[in-house]
């Protein structure tokens, strides 16, 4: 009898197959082809020539003014960034650098940062005095068009025909080789012969931004302008805001006289409003600050009064009434509560080229100096002592088995003390292959730990001590611009930063009533233009200008993060919504 067999098994299921997932964004391999197009503005010079039209200029790059026009549209006016023909090379890195920061920050479009609108590669142009540009030819052998090749650490121009070379250092007294009858392809008029204006030396990237004409500097004094205009066309006295602006004992007991009381509160009501707007400047620069400390991780180490441009969205003045101010039923108190309640600016940081990262992502050497007549006023303690030569009269002894130092007494007897992130270099060291990184410092400041090579003969008498300028660099600047804004003038902040001192060497409480005992207190207060609200804005900029006492934004000059910026932030923003609060309040008194 057989036996029954089994019944055959069953198909195993298919096993559902793992599916990719649908990309979410993607980049489509067509391109679409763009009419842009740009030119540069040209303007006559005393001599009759043709010259390009210069918005500014830094220490390694010029601003021209241009045209950016899209197919026939209208043209549109642009700002156009181009190193200097002798910049060189660790100029173009940090240019680069520049670049790559502003492409980084123009993702952001609710930020108080410049954007770029295009970054352009330029060949050498030159703008000859007839008034076209040209591609210089070479003019020795006036064949070839010239080349960029690199020469000792210089970008230079050259020919590969005849071997013409024109290096950047020598650039400002050969220019006029390239506007010569040889370079010249645009004409062989004798009257303009050598006589051209170099518009970029070398094959370089050229930055093209936004046109903004007003500056902070000019900022106080054009928005006084306008509403002052407006003042006077609606029947109010210039003296009465000479008054408003005094807090005399004699103005004030003058104030309460009936046919004075109404006139002056509406003085006032001006003042404030143009208080105000001072105060939302620097609630602007501080977010922008904030918003590059805590979100991009970047420090500008550049904030001075020429890096900050406004734009207007509207003027008030008497050539301009399409608000609807010259209407008879519109009164100064609607024209102020216009200004209190919508603003029609905004502030933008310009001028990226010092900045950094968190992270430094160049060495520190390469690394230039704001310097100037109009960046002093700005510059913190750190950034005016940032090298520091330093003469010893015996070399330092490094141990090198747990890497520390004795602090040498001149090193002690520093204004600044050597802290964490600050670098030690030697004279004689050109190669930097023994730049030393303090690390910590220990025993009262008497012992350093540092990471990096010592070097092996220690007989180095001359050492060079570089201060890093970290997130309390920019927080100082931000209280010094405050300043400047305030009292209109930058000469006045000389006693400010003696005051600063001061502060700092009592290790005085940032607070009204410690500040008032201070001799230079009255001086610096009295130079502030607006009678109201001096002293808490003097609490605020001092916060931001002092480190480690009570009340200050940064604890040290090395205070790493965004907590100062948004300490700052957060009593700007109290100041201004208490003068916001004054000014509505006053219209309904």
């Amino acid at each position: 009898m057989s036996r029954p067999t089994d019944p055959p098994a069953a198909p195993a299921a298919p096993q559902p197959q793992a599916v990719a997932p649908l990309p979410e964004a993607a980049i489509s391999r067509e391109t679409v082809t763009s009419q842009l197009r740009y030119a540069f503005r040209m303007t006559r010079n005393r001599g009759g020539l043709w010259v390009p039209v210069e918005l500014g200029q830094g220490k390694f790059a010029r601003v021209l003014c241009g045209q950016q026009q899209i197919g026939n549209q209208p043209a549109r006016s642009v700002a156009v960034k181009i190193l200097h023909s002798h910049a060189k090379l660790t100029d173009e890195r940090l240019f680069a650098t520049e670049i790559a920061h502003l492409r980084k920050l123009s993702d952001a479009d609710n930020v108080n940062v410049l954007h770029i609108l295009d970054v352009l590669q330029l060949r050498p142009l030159v703008l000859c005095g007839c008034g076209k540009i040209y591609p210089p030819r070479c003019p020795a052998c006036s064949h070839e068009s010239l080349t960029r090749v690199e020469a000792d650490a210089l970008p230079a121009l050259h020919c590969v025909a005849c071997g013409y070379l024109l290096p950047a250092n020598r650039v400002m007294d050969r220019a006029q080789e390239l506007s010569s009858p040889a370079a010249r392809t645009c004409c062989q008029d004798r009257s303009v012969e050598g006589r051209g204006t170099i518009i970029n030396f070398v094959h370089r990237d050229a930055i093209v931004m936004e046109h903004l004409t007003l500056g902070l500097k000019d900022f106080a004094r054009v928005r006084r302008e306008e509403v002052l205009d407006q003042w006077r066309k609606k029947d109010g006295e210039t003296k009465a805001m000479v008054l408003a602006a005094r807090r005399s004992l004699a103005t004030r007991v003058a104030a309460w006289l009936p046919r004075e009381w109404r006139r002056r509160r509406s003085a006032e009501l001006v003042e404030k409003a143009l208080l105000l707007e001072k105060v939302l400047v620097v609630v602007q620069l501080v977010e922008a600050v904030a918003w590059l400390h805590g979100e991009k991780r970047i420090i500008h180490k550049d904030l001075a009064a020429d890096n900050i441009m406004v734009r207007l969205s509207g003027t008030r003045n008497g050539k301009s009434s399409w608000r609807g101010e010259h209407r008879p039923e519109m009164s100064i108190h609607d024209i102020l509560n216009d200004i209190t309640s919508y603003p029609t600016f905004r502030t933008l940081l310009i001028d990226f080229g010092l900045a950094d990262e968190i992270m430094p992502t160049r060495s520190w050497y390469d690394d230039a100096e704001a310097a100037g007549q109009n960046k002093t006023p700005f510059l913190s303690p750190e950034a005016k002592n940032r090298r520091q030569d330093v003469s010893l009269d015996q070399p330092i002894a490094f141990s090198p088995e747990d890497q520390t130092f004795v602090i040498p007494t001149e090193m002690r007897g520093l204004s600044l003390p050597l802290m964490p992130g600050d670098r030690i270099s030697h004279s004689l060291d050109e190669d930097h292959a023994h730049d030393l990184m303090i690390e910590n410092v220990l025993d009262g400041g008497k012992i350093a730990k540092y990471s990096g090579i010592a070097p092996g003969v220690q007989d180095y008498r001359r050492c060079v001590v570089e201060r890093p300028l970290l997130e309390p660099h920019d927080i100082f600047a931000l209280g010094a611009l405050f300043y400047f804004l305030l009292s209109e003038d930058a000469t006045r902040l000389d006693p400010l930063h003696a005051l600063v001192y001061t502060a700092q060497e009592k290790h005085r409480t940032v607070d009204v009533n410690a500040l008032r005992g201070l001799d230079l207190y009255p001086g610096v207060r009295k130079a502030i233009r607006s009678a109201f609200w001096q002293d808490e804005m003097i609490v605020i900029i001092l916060r931001a200008m002092t480190r480690g006492l009570p009340g200050s934004y940064a604890r040290t000059r090395i205070h790493r993060g965004g907590e100062p910026a948004q300490r700052f932030l957060l009593e700007i923003k109290r100041l201004h919504h208490d003068i916001q609060r004054d000014i509505v309040s006053t219209f309904w008194r």
